[in-house]
């Protein structure tokens, strides 16, 4: 194995036992926490399509693709 994958395993195994207990525990409350987190990733991952698309700059298509992804998670 590289280096480069076992620190790369290690930081997703720990993003894993971070995010996960808070992610179980919203989904366990139910709405109106869900629909907040439901909404935050959306955004987050409409970010991240921008960077992917934008060769890791985030640009102002990525504001309008956030916002109406907020929009459309709002309207669901």
């Amino acid at each position: 194995m590289v280096d480069g994958n076992s620190s790369t395993l290690k930081l997703r195994s720990l993003s894993t036992l971070v995010l996960v207990p808070p992610a179980l525990a919203v989904a366990y409350l139910g709405s109106p926490y869900l629909d907040v987190l439901l909404a935050v990733v959306a955004v987050v991952l409409a970010w991240e399509w921008d960077r992917l698309c934008g060769r890791g700059r985030f640009r102002e298509s990525g504001v309008a693709l956030m916002v109406v992804t907020l929009a459309a998670v709002a309207a669901a």
